[in-house]
């Protein structure tokens, strides 16, 4: 029996080592959009092992819940290794993928990194309450590197997840939890420390901080504006940057111009929901995540603090970042939900049917996914090829995989940057006015008005020019282009009055060369038609 189980635990860590190892290390590959690729491909194929697992044990009626502390030493074991990883980093042994940072583990930014962080946290304060002697010491120590290393990172989220879930892991027993909730003191107490810790938090990023406010903001007026079923799968996208321009255009002096920037995610996950399916899908959210938690604190599983601690990550990173963006979390959501209602599913009457429909299911959505990825795999390669120089020979294999990705508006602005780089400006406009109906920010903007600039519209071109400029007002090169169309025409009023605007234009990155040469563009204008 002990040698089943030997057997059993080494088989659990090993899958787990594998793929949330895989999923952790797979964007550390060189090729960015590729590694990103095969991360989302790989946590794919996790999810789907966790679940036939799932239903496997629900149907075979077996302990699936017995394999739970293999699978949490394997995820706290790629956690050390992301540790390691960073402070190699630190002492420029191993290479960083992002060098903007001093570290990133094999994450390409230290806020993933500080996420699967604090993800480890409360697992490693788990193990070390549970561990005697010098298996407590190893556990603590180790514990304590994996929150020094979220607090180095410098991520808030990371920081206010840890301490969420120490703070969960640190309470007495659930049964008692109703003295301390109803206890004056300790409510006072607990709202005080809250509020001094998201104090502390707010100033010291603050233009961090106020650049999420303001990306809240807008997303309200989506919803405001679609307040029940929301823009659709792909509405933050398309009508995100539209909706920030339009609030710069009846805002022109608002405190946020400077703090603007070209976003694809408010940064807080229940916001995007309900800008994409509306209030009712955000709703319809909470009430599933609502009877999730439910049924763990009815539940009598021993690791029920470890759950909701590791819930309360999860939300927290929901609150303030994109954690269902990130391919690891995918595991972390699909483990944790199936640990949660493994009991409730063994209650269920007709279970076994129900796991034989559910996987039935599970691998009719699977196809047209992997046929998806594989399309994505397909223009990965072109477009690397179309890197190397070969955009002409590629151009016919864009136009097959059109067919397959029209409905993708990263795709759709890639092929029409490329149709733009070899001159073909009507047919990359062709291709980006699709885009904008799936895809438009300020980088669309500035190709389609690139495009009526070539094509002889120089009207057309500053129109688009100003809008680029009203989604992120303080971007220079939208003004630079537009000046230089009316020196192009001979208009040297228009050509002084946006020089002028370039000189007093409050300027984010004082470093920046670009904006540098801009101004001093703009100068040598103002005084070329001055003199």
């Amino acid at each position: 029996m002990n040698v089943r189980r030997n057997r059993s635990t080494v088989l659990w860590c090993g899958v787990a080592l594998f793929l949330c190892g895989g999923t952790a290390f797979m964007i550390a590959l060189t090729h960015f959009r590729l590694a990103h690729l095969l991360c989302r491909m790989w946590a794919t194929f996790g999810v789907m092992v966790i679940g036939v697992c799932l239903c496997m044990a629900i149907v075979l009626k077996r302990d699936y819940l017995s394999s739970t502390h293999a699978v949490l030493m394997s995820f706290f074991c790629v956690g050390i290794l992301e540790m390691v990883c960073a402070l190699l980093q630190l002492v420029s042994l191993f290479p960083i993928i992002n060098p903007y940072y001093h570290f990133t583990g094999s994450f390409d930014n230290p806020a993933v990194f500080a996420m699967f962080m604090s993800f480890c946290l409360p697992i490693g304060m788990y193990f070390t309450a549970r561990s005697t002697a010098i298996s407590r010491l190893v556990w603590g120590v180790s514990t304590f590197c994996i929150g020094s290393f979220l607090i180095l990172s410098a991520s808030r989220t990371g920081i206010l997840a840890g301490m969420c879930s120490a703070f969960i892991m640190w309470m007495p027993k659930f049964g008692v939890i109703k003295d301390y909730w109803f206890n004056r003191k300790r409510i006072v107490l607990l709202w005080v420390a809250l509020a001094l810790l998201i104090g502390v938090l707010y100033f010291c990023k603050q233009d961090s901080a106020d650049g999420r406010l303001l990306a809240w903001r807008v997303s309200a007026n989506m919803i405001a504006d679609r307040p029940f079923l929301g823009w659709g799968n792909n509405g933050f996208d398309a009508f995100y940057m539209p909706y920030q321009a339009d609030y710069f255009m009846r805002n022109p002096e608002s405190s946020f111009l400077l703090l603007a920037d070209n976003l694809s995610h408010p940064f807080n996950e229940f916001l995007w929901f309900a800008v994409q399916y509306g209030i009712a899908g955000l709703i319809l959210l909470l009430l599933m995540l609502g009877w999730i938690l439910k049924n763990v604190f009815k539940s009598c599983d021993k690791r029920k603090k470890l759950w909701i601690s590791l819930y309360s990550v999860l939300v927290v990173w929901g609150m303030f970042s994109y954690p269902f963006h990130i391919p690891f979390v995918w595991l972390v959501i699909a483990y944790l939900l199936s640990v949660s209602l493994f009991p409730v599913f063994l209650r269920l009457h007709f279970v076994k049917q129900l796991m034989f429909c559910a996987l039935f299911m599970a691998f009719l959505w699977l196809v047209p996914i992997f046929i998806s990825y594989k399309n994505e795999m397909d223009w990965v390669k072109v477009q690397e090829k179309a890197l190397a120089g070969e955009t002409l020979d590629m151009l016919p294999r864009y136009a097959e995989l059109y067919e397959e990705l029209k409905d993708n508006g990263a795709f759709l602005y890639n092929y029409g940057a490329e149709l733009h780089f070899v001159g073909h400006y009507d047919e990359a406009l062709k291709i980006l006015q699709e885009c904008v109906c799936k895809y438009s920010d300020y980088n669309v903007q500035m190709l389609m008005a690139s495009c009526y600039q070539h094509l002889g519209q120089p009207q057309m071109a500053i129109e688009k020019y100003r809008y680029a400029n009203r989604m992120v007002p303080n971007r220079f090169l939208p003004l630079y282009h537009e000046m230089q169309i009316y020196r192009e025409n001979g208009d040297s009023v228009n050509a002084c009055e946006v020089a002028r605007t370039i000189i007093n234009k409050p300027v984010k990155i004082k470093k920046s060369a670009a904006v540098k040469r801009i101004i001093q563009e703009a100068n040598e204008c103002l005084n070329h038609y001055t003199e």
